[in-house]
């Protein structure tokens, strides 16, 4: 009996703890649900739903997603608000912008920290237009297919009343004109605004058709022209396969989409703000913007309406800086003369680096003469003028470009593209046909420059840097009408129009390209100076010739205790004349002769008197002159040799036609001849006996 009264209780208890267990299970089932079914709810009912015009939803979902700084490197996963499809898969995007691309088409930007979204664009579906379409009133861009971004372009192809090119990409993905693959000289502002209208294809309204042939519509009026033209009332064919002016471009959506869009352009709106257009498989008509200029676009008309030309940026030589304009090896100007057809050379020189002159005869000219022929042998290179001349073709900014060539000239004739060029617009060139309407002056360039331009060297050798020295001809026309010139460089395939103001230099006389001072050089460097007189040298007997002879040995030579200067503080001088032998000269006396030379200077190109009055008297030679002086320096281990030649009172008493090495077309002013001649007499004059106040 005592056995089941312990019994009953124990068995009661174990049922009343099942009983609470099952409850405490069925509750967190419950609460699991709950909180599932609670989870799933908030799920779709606190994220934002965007419907495209398709009817296609779309989410804007949370996403960790990379965040990069601005010095390149990724940082942490940071939170971000996408767009996704109903799959969960995040749409295309613009990283710069947060843009998405829906399938459609549409652009949503949407705001990664807050998840608010806004239509940036939206694209024309075919049956979708709305009737009183119009995009002006819109809070975003209405497209005509959809974008394109410049990455996803493979070609876009313009044709319009001024020809037809063609943008392609290269390996590296790269713009460039088809036939001009290595031209680097395209303008960015220009292709950007072709890219931005042909991918980016914004409309501002769209005119629809369907009520053009209803007599009860309300705008029925409004047709009437396209009822009697036709398409061309707005400019455009009825047929897109005879269209003159369109473009295509073709590439891929952000989709992956492979795409290919032709649309032909028609008149101007009458608000100037955008262009009929027609798209290739709908009958409507509609306004594609213009672009508003800034520093980064210009306009519809220039970039589809232009052409190939306006996109090169014109370019007469490689860039030049103004740290190494100066540095040009080889440099010529020379002018077409239409009596020989021949180039004659007006003037030709080298750049000499400082460090290669230091301690030399011609430490102090920068420039050295280099002419073919000996022509100007002996005169110094004017260093004034050469840095005015570099400096402007340095600085030049060519107008425009007028002609690009699709090849390279092959005839032998390096200037062949430009004269074809002048034959075709010789009118612009301001010349007159003769009556077979050919154009004579047009034949050839008037101008020719040639020089390589050295653009880097070795710091301590002052050799050329393997690969810095490029070889450039450039050929210039005859002024055209506007008094500009046209250029052509074969390395560019280009004809480019620039100012006058950068290329005066052409017209310069060769005398403005020399040193006036025709006597130079350090009085330490003189071996021998000749003198002939034919009215003779009273001091010294009569005798019409004197030889000075110099021995600078004994002074201080260059080098880098003195900073490579020359010295001739010893300097001996000694004279041969009539029968006289080694007679010493006084080196004070000849010092004040000297300076009395280097301060004699050309006045100009020798007025009257015709070319063959000069030719004639250079042929006269020594015989025919009234002063010459021979002077033969040590030119760093090199016998220069100058011979001055002065044939006086040619023109009255005002200039005596002068010489250097028996070429120029120069005078000096006869005074100062005539000074000269006074002061060889004065070489053997006592000092004491010398009159301070005596002009010549």
């Amino acid at each position: 009996m005592t056995e089941e009264i312990k019994q009953t209780p124990k068995k009661k208890r174990r049922t009343s703890l099942q009983r609470q267990r099952r409850a405490l299970l069925i509750i967190a089932c419950l609460v699991v649900v709950l909180a599932v079914t609670f989870g799933i709810v908030y799920y779709f009912t606190s994220q934002i739903v965007f419907v495209d015009d398709d009817g296609t939803e779309y989410f804007i979902n949370q996403r960790d997603l990379p965040v990069t700084l601005y010095t390149g490197e990724e940082s942490i996963l940071e939170d971000q608000y996408v767009l996704e499809d109903a799959q969960g898969n995040m749409l295309p995007r613009d990283e710069g912008t947060n843009n998405f691309y829906t399938k459609l088409g549409t652009i949503v930007n949407v705001d990664p920290d807050t998840g608010n979204y806004t239509i940036v664009a939206k694209v024309l579906v075919e049956g979708g237009e709305t009737t009183e379409f119009d995009a002006s009133t819109m809070n975003y861009d209405v497209l005509l297919y959809p974008y394109i971004d410049s990455e996803l372009i493979t070609s876009i192809f313009v044709t319009n009343e001024k020809g037809s090119f063609t943008f392609l990409k290269d390996e590296e993905g790269a713009f460039y004109i088809e036939g001009h693959k290595g031209l680097n000289t395209i303008s960015g502002v220009m292709l950007n605004t072709l890219v931005n209208l042909t991918g980016y294809s914004t409309t501002m309204a769209r005119i629809s058709f369907a009520n053009a042939f209803d007599p009860d519509a309300k705008d029925y009026d409004s047709y009437e022209g396209f009822r009697q033209n036709g398409y061309a009332e707005y400019g455009l064919p009825d047929n897109m396969d005879e269209a003159t002016t369109y473009f295509i471009i073709k590439g891929k959506t952000a989709a992956g989409e492979e795409v290919e869009h032709k649309v032909a352009i028609g008149d101007r709106i009458l608000s100037g703000s955008g262009y009929y257009i027609r798209y290739a498989g709908r009958d409507e008509v509609y306004v594609l913007r213009e672009m508003e200029t800034t520093e980064s676009y210009t306009t519809l008309s220039a970039t589809l309406l232009g052409a190939v030309e306006d996109y090169v940026t014109p370019m007469v030589t490689v860039p030049i800086s103004t740290n190494n304009y100066f540095d040009m090896e080889n440099f010529t100007l020379s002018k077409f003369d239409p009596a020989t057809g021949e180039y004659v050379q007006i003037i030709g020189f080298s750049y000499e680096p400082i460090q290669l002159r230091e301690g030399k005869f011609a430490a102090n000219y920068p420039y050295k003469l280099v002419m073919k022929d000996g022509d100007l042998s002996g005169y110094m290179v004017n260093s004034y003028r050469v840095d005015d001349c570099l400096q402007h073709i340095q600085s030049i900014v060519p107008l425009r470009t007028v002609k690009l060539y699709s090849e390279y000239p092959t005839e032998d004739d390096p200037d062949v593209s430009l004269r074809k060029f002048l034959e075709e617009y010789c009118h612009e060139a301001g010349c007159k046909r003769e009556e077979q309407g050919s154009c004579a002056c047009a034949k050839l360039a008037m101008y020719a420059i040639g020089f390589d331009f050295i653009s880097d060297r070795d710091d301590d050798t002052q050799e050329h840097i393997e690969g810095a020295v490029y070889n450039q001809q450039v050929w210039i026309s005859p002024m055209n009408k506007d008094g500009n010139y046209y250029l052509f460089n074969a390395e560019f395939n280009m004809v480019v129009e620039c100012t006058q103001e950068y290329l005066e230099f052409l017209e310069w006389e060769r005398f403005e390209w020399i040193e006036p001072e025709i006597f130079s050089g350090n009085i330490a460097y003189i071996e021998k100076v000749e003198i002939q007189l034919p009215g003779g040298i009273g001091t010294i007997g009569g005798a019409n010739k004197v030889v000075l002879y110099f021995d600078n040995t004994a002074s201080e030579q260059p080098s880098a205790d003195n900073n490579y200067q020359i010295s001739s503080d010893k300097l001996v001088i000694t004279a041969d004349y009539a029968d006289k032998i080694g007679v010493k000269v006084d080196v004070y006396q000849f010092r004040l002769f000297y300076q009395t030379l280097l301060i004699s200077s050309l006045e100009g190109t020798m007025p009257g008197g015709s070319e063959a009055s000069q030719e004639s008297m250079i042929e006269s030679g020594d015989s025919g002159a009234s002063l010459v002086i021979k002077m033969t320096y040590n030119a760093d281990g090199e016998q220069l040799v100058r011979v001055y030649r002065f044939y006086s009172r040619t023109n009255g008493n005002l200039g005596a036609f002068t010489t250097l090495n028996g070429t120029g077309s120069f005078y000096m002013i006869q005074r100062r001849v005539d000074k000269i001649i006074s002061d060889v007499a004065k070489l053997f004059t006592p000092a004491d006996m010398i009159d301070p106040e005596a002009k010549y």
